[in-house]
């Protein structure tokens, strides 16, 4: 992540102390004044012995991770853009990374619409509702905003909270050959 911070573009830099040191050494000599974190990830209780120190959860990306640290910063609203967690136009990120280029794909489907993504972009998107519902338990309202796997998933969780969605299905391989399929539309209805 050394390559990625080139200017000082922020008033102060938060890192999780699991970073190497050279991106820490990079942002001072940058000029930045650094706060560090603890992930609440496993291990990381015996990695910092200190009985004070806090842990910051969120999960698998730095993406639910960062929604977690800005709420323990004060923030009660937050306004998340770019978490889309698939790829647009064949790019990863709205910048180009290098390291990501092999990452092992996977296409997930959502409403009829099909998204490339890979196994953390799926992962952070799946995760993702238990830490927007954990952090709205506490007081929070996240706000999403953008297209693709997540905030597909997002505008669907906000209709199903405020609309009771119900799903049939009509599967020709498992029914009875003499199964009725006007009967159960209406039933569906």
């Amino acid at each position: 992540n050394v390559e990625f911070l080139q200017n000082q573009w922020s008033d102060e830099l938060l890192l999780a102390s699991q970073c190497h040191p050279d991106l820490v050494a990079r942002a001072r000599a940058i000029g930045y004044p650094v706060r560090m974190y603890h992930t609440a990830s496993a291990g990381m209780d015996n990695a910092v012995p200190d009985p004070q120190a806090e842990f910051i959860g969120g999960g698998i990306t730095v993406g639910l991770t960062g929604a977690c640290l800005v709420y323990t910063l004060g923030h009660r609203d937050i306004y998340l853009f770019g978490y889309d967690s698939s790829h647009a136009a064949g790019a990863s990120h709205a910048y180009a990374q290098a390291m990501n280029a092999g990452d092992e794909m996977v296409r997930c489907a959502v409403e009829n619409q099909v998204f490339d993504c890979s196994l953390a972009m799926a992962g952070q998107a799946h995760e993702f509702k238990r830490v927007s519902d954990m952090l709205a338990r506490w007081g929070c309202a996240l706000h999403v905003y953008g297209e693709g796997l997540l905030p597909t998933m997002w505008r669907i969780w906000q209709r199903e909270r405020t609309q009771r969605v119900l799903t049939a299905v009509y599967d020709l391989g498992l029914c009875a050959p003499d199964f009725s399929f006007s009967p159960f539309l209406a039933a569906a209805e």
